[in-house]
């Protein structure tokens, strides 16, 4: 098979709208950017769950807060569990507000560094 052959299918696998099977190929740059992400991820990542889990115990303690589910906290139904399985407790906390959803609205509308994250797949 010639050069231009194998050009020719290539371009079409990853070029054709109806085929989504072959995946994009990322550039060299973005491979890098990955590349340098990952060196310090276990070390962000460590400092993500040490203050997610002082954040979830502060919330669970809060009188405005009903209901945190995060797997570091010994409330959580399978903590021990998580114990077992994981090396740390991730970085995603969860929280039920006291009242009404217009009080959660009011609490969600006034986050300075907290973002409401609906879909995270």
């Amino acid at each position: 098979m010639n050069f231009l052959a194998l050009f020719t299918i290539i371009h079409f696998l990853f070029n054709n709208t109806n085929i989504k099977g072959v995946g994009a190929v990322p550039s060299p740059f973005d491979c890098y950017l990955a590349l340098r992400g990952l060196k310090t991820l276990h070390i962000r990542m460590e400092a993500a769950s040490r203050n997610a889990l002082a954040i979830a115990n502060f919330l669970e303690g809060h009188e405005a807060v009903e209901k945190v589910i995060y797997p570091g906290l010994k409330s959580h139904l399978d903590y021990e569990i998580a114990k077992k399985q994981q090396h740390g407790w991730g970085a995603m906390v969860t929280f039920y507000c006291v009242g009404s959803r217009k009080q959660s609205s009011l609490i969600l509308e006034n986050m300075k560094v907290f973002a409401l994250a609906e879909s995270l797949g």
